[in-house]
């Protein structure tokens, strides 16, 4: 997988509803970036809100980069990451699907 090659995903895009390669980078351990108004910054942000971009500013998203790619948050990061695997694993989403195709 490309994806677990990379350091880092930034998904710069505004108001994306549920961006599908967010849960794929995490899922090969890459760490990523979105929007505050992305449809998954809400939950991002009650895990680590280090992956949420809440201002727009080119100064601010390059420091969002930095702290990522900084060794010293290498750790934290690691156990943000298993959280997130596991909150947005595949089948716990199939789970929530499942629900809500019942009802």
């Amino acid at each position: 997988n490309w994806l677990a090659e990379k350091k880092l995903l930034v998904l710069p895009s505004d108001a994306e509803p549920y961006p599908m390669i967010v849960l794929e980078a995490f899922s090969v351990n890459t760490p990523a970036l979105v929007m505050a108004d992305c449809g998954l910054a809400p939950n991002l942000k009650l895990i680590d809100s280090t992956f949420v971009i809440e201002n727009s500013e080119p100064n601010h998203i390059l420091k969002k980069i930095q702290g990522i790619l900084s060794e010293s948050t290498a750790e934290s990061l690691s156990l943000s990451i298993q959280k997130i695997q596991e909150t947005f694993s595949i089948d716990k989403i199939v789970d929530q699907l499942e629900d809500i195709y019942e009802q």
